[in-house]
Formats: structure tokens, C-alpha cells, sequence
């Protein structure tokens, strides 16, 4: 029996795109967060790529648009490094983010893994939280809006004041699938112990 291709188990994934599937973000609730604003997680608007799952192709203009118009976001915070764009054919995402009426905020962080410096990562959070508590609404990305994403957004429950467990629990219970490796949830735990003794001195 001859075993099919690599490229034959690519394109017999499901295709998703901007039509049969528009951006989706799912926010944290506001009796978590208890602020003004939303913060909300999503995938790479535009991206176009052969998943795991699904093979994506994506309309950067389309997701962007349902991005301001539907949700309403004023800052998009972009976890993907450098070279991941490109990858994706999102080459023009940041500009684009701002074409759309929206601000860019782009702070990489490597894929299935966690940010490589602790102060400047609390700095990430502290700008987000100020933002929604403002009554902004800010949406965090990464490639998938799982792993990065709700790395982060359960760093903002725990800078609230959440355990850190608990942060786990209402972003998987809002986006399930976030925070996918041990490694994330041990950073998770180190910002908690982090920021607890930051916000001491």
C-alpha cells in the first residue's frame, strides 16, 4: 500500500476561511476581569497555513474589518515573532491593524513556548490592564489564540488578583484549549509570584 503524500494530507484538511468560519473572539467575563473595558483572545487574522486540524485561508482585510466593526477593538496585541508573519502571508499585519482604525501592539513571543523576560512581560500586562480599564477593548492574538494568548490573558487574571489556578480555569472556560504546554503554566505561576513581590516594592 502506497502511504499518501505529505501534500495530499494537507489539502484534504478542512478549509476555513473568512467566509465559512468570520473571526471569533472570546473575552474573558466581566465579573472576572471586573473592569470597564473587555479583553478578549483570538487567532491571526489573515492567516493562511495547513494546521494541524484544518487548512486555513484566510482574507486579512475581512477579519480586520470584523475585527473593528463587529467587536469594536482599539488595540490588537500581536504575540507572533517576526518571522511567523511572513509564514502566515500576513507580511503587512501590524501596518494593516492600523489602516483598519485600530492600534498595534506587538510584543513576539515564541510559539508553544513563553516570554523571555519576566519585567518586560509584567510591563505587556500592566499596559493591557490600563487600556481595558480605561473602557478599551483589547484582543490578544497569537497563531491559533491558544497557547501565547491565553498565556497572557491568564497573566492579566492573575495581576488582578486571581490565583493562578483559577486564572487557568476562566480562560480555558471561555477559549478551551488555551495555555497548551507545561511550560506556559509554569510561567503563569513564576509572573503570579513575580508580580505579587513587583507590586510590593
Amino acid at each position: 500500500m502506497v502511504n499518501p503524500s505529505p501534500s495530499f494530507h494537507a489539502y484534504s484538511r478542512p478549509l476555513r476561511t473568512s467566509e465559512t468560519h468570520p473571526i471569533h473572539v472570546d473575552f474573558l467575563t466581566p465579573e472576572a476581569t471586573g473592569l470597564s473595558g473587555q479583553i478578549g483572545m483570538t487567532l491571526a487574522p489573515g492567516k493562511c497555513n495547513h494546521g494541524m486540524a484544518y487548512r486555513w485561508i484566510r482574507d486579512l482585510d475581512q477579519d480586520l474589518a470584523r475585527l473593528q466593526q463587529v467587536y469594536g477593538v482599539n488595540v490588537l496585541v500581536t504575540l507572533l515573532e517576526a518571522h511567523e508573519m511572513p509564514q502566515l502571508q500576513i507580511a503587512g499585519l501590524l501596518h494593516e491593524v492600523e489602516r483598519y482604525g485600530m492600534r498595534s501592539r506587538w510584543f513576539p513571543i515564541p510559539d508553544f513556548s513563553t516570554p523571555p523576560s519576566l519585567p518586560e512581560f509584567a510591563g505587556l500586562v500592566h499596559d493591557i490592564l490600563t487600556l481595558a480599564g480605561q473602557g478599551e477593548t483589547v484582543v490578544i492574538h497569537c497563531k491559533a489564540g491558544l497557547g501565547r494568548s491565553g498565556l497572557v490573558a491568564a497573566s492579566c487574571l492573575v495581576a488582578l488578583g486571581h490565583n493562578y489556578k483559577e486564572a487557568f480555569l476562566q480562560v480555558r472556560r471561555v477559549r478551551p484549549g488555551t495555555i497548551e504546554t507545561p511550560i506556559q503554566e509554569a510561567y503563569v505561576e513564576s509572573f503570579a509570584n513575580f508580580w505579587k513581590v513587583d507590586s510590593l516594592s
